[in-house]
C-alpha cells in the first residue's frame, strides 16, 4: 500500500477537479501537498485532466477498472475522443494513467472547449446538496459552448452575486462545497435573478451519445461526414471540392443565428475564410466540437442517427469502366466492345474521348454527372483505316460520291480527308503491318484533317453567330457567342474573319468632356442619393456607388476621371470614411446587444461583434463604447 489511504466518493458527472478539491478538504495537509499526495510529483498548478491514475489505483489497492471509471465519467476525454486519431487517443490516455517526461496532456485541442471559469447550475446545486449534502462541479457545465444547464434550462453562474469573486480559483484550491461563497460566506443563489429557458433535450441527448461512444476516432467521424455531405449534394461530382460555404449557409439557416449565438457560435466567424477552410480539415476538427455535434444533427437528425447510419456514397464513373464499342462501319470490329482507351475530362459536363486501336477511330460523348449517358456522339477523326481506304479508292479512280457510299460516309467527309493528299499519287497500298514511314504519312494526314476539321468547325460557329444575332451583330457580341473559337480564328484566319465580321465602329475623336462631365455628375448624384437612402451594410465606396450605373460609365470614369473634375469632386466627397461608416452602422450592433443576454459587454465582445471598432479613430471608439453601455445598461 502507498500513501493514499482514502479516496472521496464520486458523484454523477463530477469534474475530476472537484474530486481533488474534496480530497484536500478531508486532508490535514496544505492544498499543494495534498495534490502531490494524490497525484504524485510534477503536478501542474492548474489541473484539468486526471494524472498518474495508475499509481493512485496501486496505492488504493483497486483494480484497473478504477482508472477507466475516472477517465470515462470524470474527465473531458470522452467528448474530445471522437476528434482524435487512435494514436492520439492512446497517447492522451497514457498521459492520464502515468507520469512521464513527456507532457501528453499539453495539446491545445484538449482544452479549447473548456470554460476558463468554473460554472454551476443553481438548480443542480440545490439538488446535489439535498441529495449528497455537497455541492460539486459538474463536467457538463464546463463546456464553453454552453451558457445554460441542459437539464434545468438555468443560466450557469461562475461568480458570487455579493462579492463578485469567481466561485473557483484557477488552481482549484477554492471551490464550492456547499451553497455559500468560499470568500464572503453569502448564499450564492440568494437575491439572484435566475433566468430559465426551455430545456434543450436534443442537444443533451447528442452530447450524452458522444460521451458514451468509445470506439470512435477522427477517421471514422470524418469518413461518415464526407459520406453524408456527399449524398446531400455538397461535394462536386469530381470529388475534389466541397461546397463549404453553401453547406454552412444552409446549416445557419437550419438552426437560426439566435440559437447558434446561445451556443457561442458567431455566424460571421463561422463563415470567415480561415474557419471555413479549417472546418473539414481533420487537424482542426477538435476546435469545432459543438459545430460538429450540430452538423451531425443537421445531416442525420441526431448524433445517434449519424453514428448508426449505414449510408454509402459513391460517384458513378461516367461512361462506365468499358470496354466500349467501335462505331466505324468499315472496321473489322464494328459494334464490338474492343475500345479500352478512354480519356475523361470533367467540367460542368463530362466528356469521354474513345479511341479504337484497330482502325484509329476517335469519337467523343458527353454526359452530365449522375445522369444517364447521352447516346449521341461526335466523330473527332475516322482514323488511319478510313484514310487508307479513301486514298486507295481515290487511286482506283472512284468519284467522291462512290467512295463515300463505299465507306458509309458522304462526299464532304471524303473530300475533307483527301484534301492533304490532292496532287499526289500513292505507289503502294498500306498493308496491315505499316512501316514507320507510312505511320508518319498517316500521322500527317490525321494532323492535317484534325486542323482542317477545327478551321471548318470554328468558321461555321462564327457564321452561325452572325446569322443568329442578325442586325444586332457586333464584334463583341459575336466573340461572346464562342470566345475560344473567335480568338482561335483571329490568330490563324484573320483575313477570313475581316471579310465576314461586321465593320468596326468608328471611334469619335471629338469628345465634349464638359458635356460628359455634366452628364456623369447628374447620374452620380442620383446614384449617391439612392445608395445612402438604402443604408447598405458595407462601407459606401466608389465601387458601391458605381454599381447603380452601367459598367460603361464605370470604365469611362476611371479611364478619364482627370477630364471629369465635377464628377470626381462629387464622388470623392461622398465616399464614406471608416469613422462615418462605423457611426452609420453601430446602431445595428447596439440593437443586437440589447436583444442578447449580454449586459455591459466587454471590450473583446464589442470588437468581435463590431470589427470596424479597431479601424476607427480613438474619439469614435470611445463614443461607441459609451453608447453601447448606455443603451444596454
Amino acid at each position: 500500500m502507498g500513501k493514499i489511504i482514502y479516496f472521496p466518493p464520486t458523484y454523477p458527472d463530477e469534474d475530476f477537479r472537484s474530486i481533488v478539491h474534496r480530497y484536500y478538504l478531508r486532508s490535514t495537509k496544505t492544498y499543494a501537498l495534498s495534490k502531490i499526495e494524490l497525484l504524485g510529483n510534477s503536478v501542474p498548478e492548474r489541473i484539468i485532466y486526471p494524472q498518474n491514475l495508475a499509481r493512485m489505483s496501486l496505492d488504493l489497492g483497486v483494480t484497473e477498472d478504477f482508472v477507466d471509471h475516472i477517465i470515462e465519467n470524470h474527465s473531458f476525454f470522452p467528448i474530445i475522443r471522437p476528434f482524435l486519431t487512435k494514436e492520439k487517443q492512446a497517447d492522451t490516455q497514457e498521459g492520464m494513467r502515468v507520469n512521464s517526461s513527456r507532457n501528453q496532456l499539453n495539446s491545445r485541442s484538449l482544452y479549447s472547449f473548456i470554460s476558463t471559469e468554473g460554472r454551476y447550475c443553481p438548480d443542480c446545486m440545490i439538488e446535489d446538496y439535498n441529495q449528497y449534502r455537497v455541492v460539486y462541479l459538474h463536467r457538463l457545465h464546463q463546456f464553453s459552448f454552453l451558457s445554460q444547464c441542459l437539464i434545468h434550462g438555468c443560466d450557469l453562474i461562475s461568480r458570487c452575486n455579493t462579492c463578485g469573486e469567481s466561485l473557483i480559483k484557477k488552481n482549484g484550491k477554492e471551490m464550492l462545497h456547499d451553497l455559500y461563497c468560499p470568500f464572503c460566506n453569502q448564499d450564492v443563489i440568494e437575491n439572484r435573478v435566475l433566468n430559465k429557458r426551455q430545456v434543450d433535450q436534443a442537444l443533451l441527448n447528442d452530447i450524452n451519445t458522444l460521451l458514451n461512444e468509445k470506439g470512435l476516432d477522427i477517421e471514422s467521424i470524418h469518413l461518415k461526414l464526407m459520406i453524408c455531405i456527399g449524398i446531400r449534394g455538397f461535394i462536386h461530382f469530381r470529388g475534389d471540392f466541397i461546397y463549404k460555404k453553401k453547406l454552412m449557409l444552409e446549416f445557419i439557416e437550419f438552426y437560426g443565428e439566435r440559437y447558434l449565438l446561445e451556443l457561442g457560435i458567431l455566424t460571421e466567424e463561422l463563415l470567415s475564410e480561415k474557419n471555413i477552410t479549417r472546418l473539414f480539415d481533420k487537424r482542426y476538427m477538435g476546435s469545432f466540437i459543438i459545430v460538429y455535434i450540430l452538423m451531425m444533427r443537421f445531416l442525420s437528425g441526431s448524433v445517434k442517427s449519424f453514428l448508426n447510419s449505414q449510408e454509402s456514397y459513391s460517384i458513378k464513373i461516367p461512361f462506365g469502366v468499358g470496354p466500349w464499342p467501335c462505331l466505324n462501319p468499315i472496321c473489322a470490329h464494328y459494334n464490338e466492345l474492343v475500345i479500352t482507351n478512354i480519356r475523361r475530362k470533367a467540367h460542368e459536363w463530362v466528356t469521354g474521348r474513345f479511341t479504337c486501336s484497330h482502325c484509329g477511330l476517335i469519337y467523343t460523348r458527353k454526359t452530365k454527372p449522375n445522369e444517364e449517358e447521352n447516346s449521341g456522339y461526335s466523330i473527332e477523326t475516322w482514323g488511319f483505316l478510313f484514310i487508307q481506304k479513301v486514298i486507295e479508292y481515290f487511286e482506283m479512280g472512284m468519284t467522291l460520291e462512290q467512295i463515300g457510299e463505299k465507306l458509309y460516309s458522304n462526299r464532304t467527309t471524303v473530300r475533307k480527308y483527301l484534301r492533304p493528299y490532292m496532287g499526289r499519287r500513292r505507289k503502294h497500298k498500306y498493308p496491315r503491318g505499316i512501316e514507320e514511314e507510312k505511320v508518319l504519312e498517316i500521322g500527317f494526314f490525321e494532323a492535317a484533317v484534325a486542323a482542317e476539321d477545327k478551321v471548318t468547325t470554328c468558321k461555321e460557329t462564327i457564321l452561325e453567330a452572325i446569322k443568329t444575332l442578325g442586325n444586332d451583330a457586333t464584334r463583341p457580341k459575336i466573340r461572346k457567342y464562342n470566345m475560344h473559337r473567335y480568338d482561335w480564328l483571329m490568330k490563324r484566319e484573320r483575313e477570313w474573319m475581316e471579310q465576314h465580321l461586321p465593320p468596326r465602329k468608328p471611334i469619335s475623336t471629338a469628345i465634349n468632356w464638359e458635356t460628359k462631365d455634366d452628364e456623369m455628375y447628374q447620374e452620380l448624384k442620383q446614384a449617391i442619393t439612392k445608395v445612402y437612402s438604402e443604408n447598405p451594410r458595407e462601407r459606401i465606396s466608389g465601387m458601391v456607388i458605381f454599381r447603380e450605373l452601367s459598367k460603361a460609365k464605370y470604365q469611362l470614369y476611371y479611364a478619364y476621371r482627370s477630364n471629369l473634375p465635377r464628377s470626381r469632386g462629387l464622388l470623392e466627397s461622398k465616399i464614406e470614411t471608416e469613422d462615418a461608416y462605423a457611426l452609420r452602422t453601430v446602431s445595428r450592433v447596439i440593437e443586437w446587444f440589447k436583444q442578447s443576454r449580454y449586459k455591459n459587454p466587454s471590450l473583446k465582445l464589442v470588437q468581435n461583434r463590431f470589427p470596424l471598432y479597431k479601424k476607427c479613430s480613438k474619439e469614435v471608439q470611445d463614443w461607441v463604447i459609451k453608447e453601447i453601455e448606455r443603451q444596454t445598461r
